[in-house]
């Protein structure tokens, strides 16, 4: 079994090249807001990997090193690691496959088309 998550290598999502200037204005927003102690749903119980996958949810996970930039699917994710796991438990096994650095960030976004 693995120890810990890794990003995918290459600077590209889904075949695209990343956007450094998007990047840049996505960590700049992220660093204007406060950071909670974790991520948390309306009930206020940890949100999981499973729940991510059910509502249809994508995972786009970069490294705040080098900018390295992954887009997973949770349910992908869920079948390794459980659908129990909380989405920052996950994260902070996290290392960049390009740099391994363990200074990650995550953002959660819906996909084109979904149906909840």
């Amino acid at each position: 079994m693995l120890n810990r998550a890794r990003l995918s290598p290459g600077p590209h999502v889904n075949g695209a090249q990343a956007n450094p200037s998007a990047l840049k204005a996505l960590n700049r927003e992220h660093h204007k807001r406060p950071r909670s102690s974790r991520v948390t749903s309306m009930s206020d119980a940890p949100v999981t990997l499973g729940h991510a996958a059910k509502a249809s949810l994508h995972l786009i996970v970069w490294c705040k090193a080098c900018r390295h930039q992954n887009k997973t699917d949770p349910a992908d994710v869920a079948a390794f690691y459980g659908t129990d796991t909380p989405l920052e438990a996950w994260r902070d096994r996290l290392v960049c496959s390009r740099c391994g650095s363990r200074e990650v960030e995550m953002l959660l976004m819906g996909r084109r088309g979904a149906r909840h």
